[in-house]
C-alpha cells in the first residue's frame, strides 16, 4: 500500500503541477494565500489541486482493480497521496524557495510523507 500511495502521490503532484500552470490564473501560496505566478513553488490553484487528486485516484483505483491493494487500500492511498501532495507544496515553500532542497528532494520527501501516511492508515 505504502508503494501505491508514493506512485498515486508523484503522479498526482506531476498533473497538479502541469494542469496549475497551465490552467490557472491565480494560484495562491499555499502558506499565505498571496497570489503567486504560476510556477511558484509552493503556489496551488483549484484546478491543479483537483487534477492532482484526480490523477491520485485513478493510480489507487487502477491499483485496486489490479489486486494490489483493497477498496480500503484505495482510498487510504488516495487520502495518503493528497497529504503527501500539500507537504509537497509546504516545502517547496519552506525549503525549496530558501534553496534548501532542491525539487528531486522535495519529491522524495513528499513521496515518502505519503508512504508512511498509508502506512499509518493501514
Amino acid at each position: 500500500m505504502a508503494s501505491v500511495a508514493a506512485l498515486a502521490e508523484a503522479a498526482g503532484d506531476t498533473v497538479s503541477s502541469e494542469f496549475g500552470q497551465a490552467l490557472s490564473d491565480t494560484p495562491r501560496l499555499i502558506t499565505s494565500w498571496e497570489v503567486v505566478p504560476a510556477g511558484t513553488n509552493g503556489g496551488v490553484s483549484l484546478v491543479g489541486t483537483l487534477s492532482g487528486v484526480l490523477a491520485a485516484a485513478v493510480v489507487s483505483t487502477v491499483s485496486h482493480l489490479g489486486g494490489l491493494v483493497s477498496l480500503q487500500g484505495a482510498r487510504d492511498s488516495l487520502i495518503a497521496s493528497a497529504v503527501g501532495m500539500m507537504a509537497d507544496s509546504y516545502m517547496g515553500v519552506a525549503l525549496e524557495q530558501r534553496k534548501l532542497l532542491d525539487n528531486n528532494w522535495v519529491n522524495f520527501l513528499s513521496t515518502l510523507i505519503a508512504a508512511g501516511v498509508a502506512l499509518l492508515l493501514a
